[in-house]
C-alpha cells in the first residue's frame, strides 16, 4: 500500500471514495459471525465518557493532514487522538480538500488541536452514534516514518491503531442497537438476529406488496433464469406480485412422486400457472397446507433479469 505523506504546504492527493452505510445486519465473509464478534468485542472500551477503539496490530493510513499542527514526533512515536464529525469550520480550514470531503467526513485531532480529515468505513456511523451516547470518541496514531526532502517541513507517515472494517462495523452496529459498552458476544447476536428479521419482513412486504407482520408466515426463494423452478408467466412478467390461487396435480399414474403445488393467479391476468413447488422444497410443505386456498406470492428480477428473488406468504386477511 502507498504510503500517505502529511505536509504543511497544500497536496490534493486522490483517495478512493467509500459509501458509508449503517449496517442492518452482520454479514462476515472470512470467519463465523459469533469469532468475528468476540474479536470486536476486545478492541473497545469505554471508560467515564471517552470510547477508545485500538488493536495492537492495527494499521489505518491518514489520508490528508497538517502537519504544522502536532508536535515534530520521531519514529515510531504514539499519541491518543480523537475522531469526531466534522463540522463545516473545520472543514474550511481545509479548503483544498473540501470537495472531497464535503458530507461524509471524520476530523482527528491531538490535545483538542484538528490535524487530519478523514472518511472511512463505519467510523462516521460510529461516530455519530457516540455523540448521541454523549461519548467521546479516540485512539491510537503513531509516526510509521518521517518523509525527507530538501526543506525543513516535518512529514509525518500517520497511521491510526483501529481494527479492519469487519470490526468496525460489528461497533458500530452494536453501538446502534445496544447503545451501551460494554456488552456481551450474545446481545450482539441476538441483536443481529432481530436486526435481520425486520430487515427480512420489511424487504417481503415490499416485493408482496401487503403488510407482513412479525408473526406472518412466508418464504423467500432465490433462483436463476436457467432453474426449473422458472415458468412461461416469470419469462413474460419479470416482475409480478398478486394473490394465486393453491391447486394441487396428482403425479402420473404409478408414478412414486409426490403431488405437485401449482400457484394459479387470480387477478389479471387470471388462471395462468405462475409457480410450482415440488417436493421437498422448503414452501411445498406450507403450500400444501393450503390447497384449495388463496396465497400471495410476489417476485422480482436482479442481476439483468438473470435472477429472481421471489416471496410466498399467506394471504391478507
Amino acid at each position: 500500500m502507498q504510503k500517505m505523506q502529511c505536509r504543511k504546504t497544500s497536496r490534493i492527493v486522490e483517495i478512493p471514495r467509500v459509501l458509508l452505510v449503517t449496517p442492518v445486519g452482520l454479514e462476515p465473509t472470512t470467519m463465523r459471525l459469533e469469532d468475528l464478534v468476540a474479536k470486536a468485542c476486545n478492541t473497545a472500551t469505554l471508560s467515564g465518557h471517552t470510547f477508545t477503539i485500538f488493536r495492537a496490530d492495527g494499521c489505518r493510513s491518514i489520508g490528508f493532514c497538517s502537519s504544522a499542527n502536532l508536535p515534530r514526533f520521531s519514529t515510531g512515536s504514539k499519541f491518543t487522538v480523537s475522531i469526531s464529525i466534522a463540522p463545516e469550520s473545520i472543514k474550511q480550514r481545509f479548503s483544498e480538500y473540501t470537495d472531497e470531503y464535503k458530507e461524509n467526513c471524520t476530523v482527528i485531532s491531538y490535545n483538542g488541536v484538528p490535524f487530519a480529515l478523514w472518511k472511512t468505513a463505519h467510523i462516521l456511523d460510529i461516530c455519530r452514534m457516540t455523540n448521541t451516547l454523549g461519548w467521546e470518541l479516540s485512539t491510537v496514531a503513531y509516526i510509521d516514518s518521517i518523509q525527507e526532502d530538501d526543506s525543513d517541513d516535518y512529514n509525518p507517515v500517520i497511521k491510526l491503531k483501529l481494527p479492519g472494517a469487519p470490526e468496525l462495523q460489528v461497533i458500530a452496529f452494536a453501538l446502534k442497537h445496544c447503545r451501551r459498552w460494554p456488552v456481551s458476544c450474545q446481545e450482539i447476536l441476538d441483536a443481529n438476529s432481530i436486526a435481520k428479521a425486520n430487515d427480512l419482513h420489511e424487504r417481503a412486504a415490499s416485493i408482496l406488496h401487503i403488510p407482513v407482520s412479525a408473526d406472518m408466515r412466508f418464504f423467500q426463494i432465490f433462483f436463476d433464469a436457467k432453474s426449473n423452478r422458472l415458468t412461461p408467466f416469470m419469462k413474460a412478467n419479470r416482475d409480478w406480485h398478486g394473490e394465486v390461487l393453491v391447486e394441487r396435480i396428482p403425479p402420473a399414474i404409478g408414478s412414486k412422486a409426490k403431488p405437485r403445488m401449482r400457484l394459479l393467479s387470480v387477478d389479471w391476468p387470471s388462471n395462468e400457472i405462475v409457480y410450482e413447488s415440488r417436493y421437498p422444497r422448503k414452501e411445498y410443505g406450507f403450500l400444501s397446507e393450503h390447497e384449495g386456498n388463496f396465497v400471495q406470492l410476489g417476485y422480482t428480477t436482479f442481476d439483468r433479469g438473470q435472477k429472481y428473488e421471489l416471496y410466498i406468504s399467506e394471504t391478507r386477511g
